[in-house]
């Protein structure tokens, strides 16, 4: 097996929007610090002659525990790497020694050929156009427009359009979506006519300045379920279904992902046609000259109908890291619950410490002993000037339980007097 290159950049979103687009009014959050390091988390992409290019060197403690228990990598990093620079620019302008012929990046950017070419990588990758064009929640909205005759949503190019499009549709409340706006950033839930008005001063403010105003409103629906299909797209358009996820959030963000056990869930998408809507997603996605990965969220509304394409990502994903946990569980009799815990500190602690404390309170996961398995530590040690991180994790689970250890670990961080939330 040929050894690949792995690396990614998770806020790819911000990179293919263009920079003279109006934003929506956001929450400044500490997120951007963790973000830039949760490239961590693609060992799980890698085997064992596989080179993970990360910002920052990992924490060699942990690279020797994910070692202990089967995870085989070489962690490479540049000798200089400033958080503002990109990991392909960085790529690009050092010579890092890699012996490696593939590449698998978490998403094409603009600068991903380019490394390819540098290092003689043999990959045929999509275009960058192709990339940028698949992952816009316009052509998300194109696709249910032509596919799922339900669908509501309106495309918005003006302030003023907005506010005349959504006080139509705001008595049962609407959301307002960016066309590169990711999991809490970019997305807007908005109820009421005072904080329809608020945006609609944020946005035209940004007009009168030359920005151009590029949004969806659609109606806000109840939900039941949050779920993902995750494929993988070859070279001559055929896709494979590798997992279906549900999907943990908490309001419009993130909180996990974890495998559909429930085949009767399978076979109630199944009858629906729900497969079938996702493969003619994949053969519009290649049409437009993207192959590879791919994410499709989707939704069970209240009503129990089937919200087939809330939005297409065509890269690598939260769910599909879970694929592979899962993947890598399976031989020891488990599935995977991928989730994180928000931390906060004020006084000193050492990664090291952190995992001789889940050793010796036996939560730290090994082929003899169930328990969790920590997937990152840069999302934390390289924050603690600020005393806030986030720690990504693993939660072992057998199919009929509900996965647990969540609690004992957010005691435990307590007694750290770190808190959790």
């Amino acid at each position: 097996m040929r050894a690949k290159l792995v690396y990614g950049i998770f806020d790819s979103e911000s990179l293919w929007r263009e920079k003279n687009i109006a934003s929506l009014p956001a929450i400044k959050s500490y997120s951007a610090d963790y973000v830039k390091h949760m490239d961590e988390l693609l060992f799980v992409f890698c085997n064992r002659d596989d080179k993970l290019f990360t910002r920052r060197k990992m924490n060699l403690a942990h690279i020797h525990y994910l070692r202990s228990i089967g995870f085989l990598f070489e962690n490479i990093v540049a000798s200089h790497c400033h958080d503002e620079e990109s990991l392909e620019n960085t790529l690009i302008k050092e010579s890092v020694y890699i012996e490696a012929s593939e590449i698998s990046s978490y998403s094409v950017l603009d600068k991903t050929s380019q490394v390819e070419k540098k290092y003689t990588l043999k990959n045929a990758l999509p275009s960058y156009e192709s990339a940028v064009r698949v992952n816009s929640k316009l052509f998300s909205y194109e696709f249910s427009k032509q596919w799922d005759a339900n669908y509501k949503g309106v495309l918005c190019y003006s302030a003023d359009q907005l506010l005349t499009i959504s006080q139509d549709l705001l008595s049962d409340g609407i959301i307002i979506k960016d066309f590169f706006g990711v999991s809490g950033k970019g997305n807007l839930v908005v109820h009421s006519k005072g904080i329809l008005e608020s945006v609609y001063r944020h946005i035209k403010k940004q007009e009168g300045r030359g920005m151009a105003t590029q949004l969806i409103v659609e109606p806000f629906l109840q939900k039941e379920t949050d779920f993902s299909c995750h494929l993988s797209i070859d070279m001559n358009g055929e896709p494979e279904i590798l997992s279906v996820q549900y999907i943990d959030n908490k309001g419009l963000s993130y909180k996990g992902s974890r495998h559909v056990h429930n085949s009767s869930f399978i076979d109630k998408l199944d009858a629906a046609g729900y497969f079938d809507t996702v493969f003619h997603a994949c053969k519009s996605i290649y049409k437009h000259g993207y192959h590879g990965e791919v994410c499709i969220d989707s939704m069970i509304l209240a009503d129990g109908s089937i919200y087939p394409v809330v939005e297409i990502n065509a890269r690598k994903s939260m769910g599909l890291i879970n694929t592979k946990l899962d993947h890598y569980l399976t031989q020891h009799g488990y599935s995977s619950y991928l989730t994180f815990i928000d931390l906060q500190w004020n006084t000193h602690f050492t990664y090291e410490q952190f995992l001789e404390v889940l050793h010796r309170n036996k939560l730290l996961f090994s082929p003899n002993e169930r328990g969790v398995i920590p997937l990152t530590s840069n999302t934390i040690m390289n924050n603690s000037s600020s005393g806030k991180g986030r720690l990504y994790l693993s939660i072992p689970y057998q199919p009929n339980e509900h996965p647990e250890y969540l609690s004992e670990i957010k005691a435990l961080m307590n007694e750290m007097n770190i808190k959790t939330y």
